[in-house]
């Protein structure tokens, strides 16, 4: 009795660190909401313009993830632009070895690298950086 005791205990203890291996893994130091502010502004005579936009990451513990669009303003001499955004992709996210997954309808949608620097969430490799700050 004691054999089999200790058999299904062993089990148990391989089917539950099994389970716990196979789960997709949190960066609890992502969750949040960031931010993403990009800004352009033309130089030259005559017809100058400029650009803002804003998008927004929220990163949810439970895994979920949303990247809403923000908006976008712009204008020139004579004219100007305004999108109010709200358009908002939404799915889960995990991390792995230095990336973060992200999956829509149960598929892998992308995956890129990640790291912070100064406070940023920091996505991208060799020169093509995007740097979200926590809002």
């Amino acid at each position: 009795m004691k054999k089999l005791t200790s058999t299904i205990a062993l089990m148990i203890f391989l089917a539950v660190t099994t389970v716990f291996g196979q789960t997709k893994k949190i960066d609890y130091s992502i969750v949040g909401t960031w931010m993403q502010q990009d800004m352009l502004a033309s130089s030259g005579y005559g017809d100058y313009a400029s650009y803002t936009s804003v998008t927004y990451y929220q990163f949810n513990a439970n895994g979920t993830v949303c990247v809403q669009d923000g908006g976008a303003v712009s204008s020139g001499n004579d004219w100007s632009y305004n999108n109010n955004g709200g358009n908002a992709q939404c799915g889960n996210w995990y991390v792995k070895d230095g990336y973060i997954y992200f999956e829509q309808n149960g598929q892998l949608y992308g995956y890129i690298k990640y790291t912070f620097h100064n406070g940023q969430l920091v996505l991208g490799t060799k020169g093509n950086y995007v740097f979200l700050s926590k809002e």
